[in-house]
């Protein structure tokens, strides 16, 4: 699993703020069906908000790999041989990392719809970002 995906970025500087929570729980439940699936998220900064901190926990207990990456060395992911090849430069090893995954999965930015005409006939402000306030 890949995070933050076109989000935390100058174009799209907000965080999803589900995104990381939503991985970790996927992750347990991975874990949960097939124990032996190696599942690794790599991640820019885990960001679990309240009780979800306790699924971070669980899922390195249940050996779940997370690989911290740095904005300017994204995750590059290309077909070997074809095969799936991801390599990334592990924030913490400050080494590069080769992945051969079987699925990758992106956790993209949450993106506003165009919701100025909604907003205005329902009288609900807009943040600077086109979100609901």
């Amino acid at each position: 699993m890949i995070q933050c995906v076109g989000s935390r970025i100058p174009e799209h500087p907000n965080c999803s703020r589900i995104c990381c929570s939503v991985a970790v729980k996927n992750a347990l439940k991975i874990k949960e069906k097939s124990p032996d699936t190696k599942v690794t998220i790599l991640y820019r900064d885990i960001r679990t908000y309240g009780l979800m901190e306790q699924y971070y926990t669980r899922a390195r207990e249940h050996g779940v790999e997370f690989i911290q990456y740095d904005l300017n060395s994204k995750p590059d992911l290309n077909i070997a041989e074809g095969k799936l090849l991801l390599k990334v430069k592990d924030k913490i090893l400050g080494e590069e990392v080769s992945l051969q995954p079987d699925l990758v999965v992106l956790a993209s930015a949450i993106l506003p719809y165009e919701n100025e005409a909604l907003a205005k006939m329902l009288k609900v402000p807009l943040t600077a970002d086109g979100f609901f306030l």
